[in-house]
């Protein structure tokens, strides 16, 4: 008996033995040897022996089931021949795929029902069908059915999108079966800058073509093949900044309700889509292409794309929620879903094959769309180890992979623990120093402190800080700083101007990788932290050509110059005791 067992207890002769007191429920520990493996998709009650009361508990599996896992590639697999489905579902009693060759054929869709696997990969929770032809083009979704009681319930009606669809017509599916061969591979003939070079800026991809000067249909002006044209434009604006570096905000799949809608992005609800409202015919899967050649318009004028993920937390329909709750969620004994994200659903990352998931999905962002790297969402929720395995397993993939953290979350901060690693982090100290040292409430000392780059703490060699002063989750740089009581610069003073030239000044020449939002400068003049689940209106697009802040939008330009004084610093050199 585990010594530390809460209800252990010790008699006179010092034997320890299990108290069981039925006031006290989830303080009790049990070990039970079955003669037979429990069945994962049927409930486990204890209840009381030779007693008329009827009370019971459901057991919940432990640690081993979420050491639960398959190396078999997952999803709807396409050769030459036949189709594969696979999907995990370790607790699932039945699983269903449905499949048609057209959008409009769904209610009469063929139902395969698919079969447990007989051999290892069938005992920790593989379900498979091989259909005899190749389904490239078709339509497919699946139903789950299983544990009925306790935690983490299973709904047999609720349509669930494969969580390897490779792309799906909206964020319910139906997915779209995809041969791996049509897809391809990306040109890696792009050389990412190192890191120490990096200048970047945060945009979102409608926010960049909303207002872009050139010609363009509506539907351009929605996604990936207007803001492609848009980059290829000879005035495209962040080129003329000297920006190197692009980091996207999310661009997997997420949850707005239509096409029209605008949504920042960050209710991610499949992993490996490309977003379907971004496409100019999501029904035949046209974002594949379409985000192809965008990376590829990037990369042609020498813009590294990094993807804005978000791995902590999914929206709605939570079709993982549907394969397995208890699996792939942080929950409590009673099934309450974690909330240390503060929406709703805290991914259980270190399930073995929730972290291949996430894995999987990154380096398939790599090798079909040849994206440069990931900035996470949230990243604390994922957890330290996570993370280190997520940057070994990418590395294998592309060596110079950029891997940024946001290192927080409503649980706690790991900039610090993060610095024996490979990843930057996003440096919300000095993103709050600067809005402070700007109205002259900084010191001196951290000021240095900034300006060499954080060392110490929070970054061991200087290209491990990203540097900011404002991104999507903030208010507007000139509303935070302004003089205007009511926090609204629309018509910024004086003062404001020279506050932000100061900021950009420090901002450039702070050694780490600088990072502006797209048209930093103008204020977006509204709520936007209530955009964070469903947006609906776009953030005002802001220092762009057509819409310059006298005597602002030139501090931005000339960044490359700054960039190029630090690439000439050894970073051994930048960390350098006096």
């Amino acid at each position: 008996m585990a010594a530390d067992a809460p209800n252990a207890v010790a008699d006179e002769g010092g034997n320890r033995n299990r108290l069981l007191d039925a006031t006290r429920t989830g303080r009790h520990l049990w070990r039970f040897e079955c003669a037979q493996p429990l069945d994962l998709s049927e409930p486990v009650i204890v209840s009381w022996a030779n007693s008329s009361d009827d009370s019971q508990v459901p057991l919940a599996p432990g640690p081993f089931f979420y050491k639960l896992h398959s190396d078999l590639p997952m999803g709807a697999l396409v050769r030459s021949q036949d189709t594969t489905f696979r999907l995990f579902a370790p607790r699932a009693k039945k699983v269903t795929l449905f499949l048609c060759e057209k959008l409009d054929e769904q209610e009469q869709a063929r139902e395969i029902e698919l079969q447990r696997r007989s051999d290892r990969h069938g005992t920790a929770g593989v379900w498979e069908h091989q259909e005899p032809r190749r389904l490239h083009g078709w339509y497919y979704w699946y139903k789950v059915d299983g544990v009925r009681e306790g935690a983490g319930l299973f709904h047999p009606d609720q349509r669930v999108l494969d969580p390897y669809a490779l792309a799906t017509v909206d964020r319910a599916g139906p997915g779209i079966i995809l041969d791996r061969d049509w897809i391809g591979h990306a040109p890696r003939d792009f050389k990412t800058p190192a890191w120490q070079d990096l200048v970047m800026v945060e945009a979102h991809v409608r926010d960049l073509v909303a207002n872009a000067p050139i010609a363009l249909s509506p539907e351009e002006r929605l996604g990936f093949s207007g803001l492609k044209k848009w980059v290829e434009s000879p005035d495209f604006y962040l080129h003329r900044l000297g920006v190197n570096c692009v980091e996207l905000q999310p661009i997997q799949e997420f949850d707005n309700a239509a096409r029209e809608d605008y949504h920042w992005g960050y209710m991610t609800t499949n992993y490996f889509s490309p977003e379907s409202s971004y496409a100019l015919d999501p029904a035949k899967a046209s974002g594949v292409r379409e985000l192809q050649a965008l990376v590829k318009a990037f990369h042609a004028r020498g813009i590294a794309v990094v993807l804005d993920v978000v791995y902590n937390h999914v929206g709605e329909p939570a079709h993982l929620m549907f394969v397995d709750k208890l699996y792939y969620f942080e929950q409590d004994a009673a099934g309450n879903l974690s909330n240390w994200s503060g929406c709703g659903n805290d991914l259980r990352a270190r399930s073995a094959m929730a972290k291949r998931l996430i894995i999987d999905s990154l380096i398939h962002f790599v090798e079909a769309y040849g994206v440069d790297g990931f900035r996470f969402d949230l990243a604390e929720l994922l957890g330290l180890d996570v993370l280190r395995e997520i940057e070994v397993a990418l590395k294998r993939v592309k060596p110079d992979v950029i891997l940024i953290a946001e290192p927080w979350s409503f649980r706690g901060h790991i900039a610090g623990l993060l610095r024996d690693t490979g990843w930057a982090s996003w440096n919300d100290g000095y993103r709050n120093f600067l809005r402070d040292f700007v109205h002259g409430a900084g010191d001196a000392d951290r000021l240095e402190y900034f300006l060499k780059g954080s060392p110490w703490y929070f970054a061991k060699w200087p290209a491990q800080t990203i540097n900011y002063t404002e991104s999507h989750d903030d208010s507007s740089w000139i509303d935070i700083i302004t003089e205007h009581g009511n926090h609204d610069a629309l018509v910024p003073t004086e003062a404001d101007r020279h506050r932000t030239h100061l900021m950009a000044a420090v901002l450039f020449m702070s050694l780490g990788i600088p990072l502006i939002s797209a048209g930093q400068g103008l204020p977006p003049h509204e709520a936007r932290g209530e955009q964070y689940l469903s947006a609906r209106r776009p953030q005002r697009p802001r220092l762009s050509p057509a819409l310059p802040l006298p005597g602002h939008a030139h501090v931005f330009r000339g960044v490359d110059r700054v960039s190029a004084q630090q690439a000439r610093t050894p970073p051994a050199a930048l960390l350098a005791p006096e």
